[in-house]
């Protein structure tokens, strides 16, 4: 399954970034929940955030959990998350990966409290390195 965006959520995620972009240069902190499976959107954070300390955090329950959830909801299409799963993950370096089949929320809210209070995120960074180094 290829799940792509068209024009004009291309077009509204786009200006969504720049908008979380000017918040943040503003003093605004953020939480940005986002399923990032366009490498494209990924690329595009990067060199947006190059410049600010970003805790970048895979919620990543295990793709048993994720389809079971998908099924549960029953307002997705079935088979997304399957889809889905290895392209979100794959060749990814995350601060912190949190597997909310195995926690509840607050726990997972607890270790990332607790991660940003004792170490400094550099996750965001490795990634815009790396692919830098591609290009």
């Amino acid at each position: 399954m290829i799940v792509q965006n068209g024009p004009y959520a291309k077009s509204l995620s786009y200006a969504m970034r720049r908008a979380f972009k000017a918040m943040v240069d503003n003093g605004i902190s953020l939480i940005i929940d986002e399923l990032l499976f366009s490498e494209e959107d990924f690329q595009d954070y990067l060199e947006l955030f190059q410049d600010v300390d970003v805790v970048f955090v895979a919620v990543k329950p295990s793709q048993k959990v994720a389809e079971e959830r998908e099924k549960m909801r029953g307002d997705r299409s079935l088979g997304l998350a399957r889809g889905l799963y290895e392209v979100v993950y794959k060749d990814r370096i995350f601060d912190l990966e949190i597997d909310t089949g195995k926690i509840d929320p607050k726990e997972a809210a607890e270790a990332i409290l607790a991660f940003t209070a004792s170490e400094k995120p550099t996750a965001f960074k490795e990634n815009f390195q790396k692919r830098a180094s591609l290009c």
